[in-house]
């Protein structure tokens, strides 16, 4: 379970654990974080954001029902100040320096082990979260508020649609052209959709052929 600070609680965070998840989630109180990071005795910065800075937490983790690993991450901001969170986490070393495609390290490297758990973290967003982001900019429903609870679910519906069909149109087409095969939802919307043409198929209702006033894009 690769939860953002959402999920973060201690409560939340023993459910799964008692259950036997593994677990790689952010603290959600940004108190107990600041408090957790003053135990930091080495902080290393990362390669590719030289303002940011991540640690091993080492005060004691009581509060948890079973073993977990702990670090902390602050970001410089603007004003100087430090924005700190806290990774929870009771996957093992090796398991998230290969879920990462890491080397193991030698023993004593903590910068590398660290990086792999920090970067583990950072790719949480790439499933649902990327997709509902994607949906809001490219569908252009950054606003789904309706009067009425069946109003709002029928428009979620109508979204979901929407999203699925573009993502479907994609599928169906990536053997007769890659190229837009590739392109984002964005993309599909403002360039492929919006291109005059026609859809020829056989009599059997199989495509041949999509040509657009502008170019030929399958054949």
């Amino acid at each position: 379970m690769r939860v953002d600070s959402g999920g973060g609680s201690v409560e939340d965070i023993n459910w799964a654990l008692e259950r036997g998840y593994r677990v790689h989630i952010k603290v959600y109180s940004g108190n107990r974080a600041a408090r957790l990071a003053q135990s930091v005795q080495r902080w290393f910065t990362d390669p590719a954001n030289p303002a940011r800075q991540f640690g091993w937490v080492i005060a004691e983790a009581s509060v948890y029902v079973r073993p977990v690993h702990r670090i902390a991450v602050r970001c410089q901001k603007e004003n100087g100040q430090w924005g700190i969170g806290v990774i929870v986490s009771n996957l093992e070393p090796k398991d998230v320096l290969w879920l990462t495609g890491r080397d193991c390290p030698e023993e004593g490297q903590d910068r590398q082990v660290l990086l792999a758990y920090v970067h583990f973290y950072d790719q949480r967003g790439g499933g649902i979260e990327i997709e509902i982001k994607e949906d809001k900019q490219d569908l252009n429903t950054t606003k789904l508020n309706k009067k009425r609870f069946p109003a709002q679910q029928i428009l979620s519906q109508l979204e979901a649609l929407a999203h699925n069909t573009l993502v479907w149109a994609r599928l169906w087409l990536a053997d007769r052209c890659p190229r837009i095969a590739r392109f984002s939802l964005k993309r599909w919307v403002r360039d492929v959709l919006h291109l005059n043409g026609f859809v020829v198929f056989d009599q059997r209702l199989h495509l041949l052929q999509l040509i657009s006033s502008l170019i030929l894009l399958i054949r």
